[in-house]
């Protein structure tokens, strides 16, 4: 994310549990493992997937495992813009309801 002008050098991962009392409009996810596993949030927020592939599964070289990493963070950037552009639409038509990313497009 350095390489792409993106500091998250002071960024965390967070455990389901720690926001599990929190309210959401959205609820994205980009590893399978805890989409499975994602609970159901007070709200009825409109759960996203993004289903990314994990760069740290990798066992190759640490050249090869640099590139996957790059190319995971690309896939992120695009994934966010997509998604920056489907909540503006959901907001704009003002309807909720649970509904998954693939109703809202």
């Amino acid at each position: 994310m350095y390489q792409m002008g993106i500091d998250i050098s002071q960024q965390q991962s967070k455990y389901i549990h720690v926001v599990l009392n929190q309210s959401f409009d959205y609820v994205v996810t980009v590893c399978d493992q805890v989409y499975e596993v994602c609970p159901e949030y007070s709200g009825n927020p409109v759960r996203i997937h993004c289903s990314l592939p994990d760069p740290s599964d990798v066992h190759i070289s640490d050249d090869a495992r640099q590139r996957a990493f790059q190319r995971v963070a690309y896939l992120l950037v695009d994934h966010v813009r997509v998604l920056y552009v489907l909540i503006q639409q959901h907001q704009s038509s003002d309807v909720t309801d649970g509904r998954t990313t693939k109703e809202l497009q």
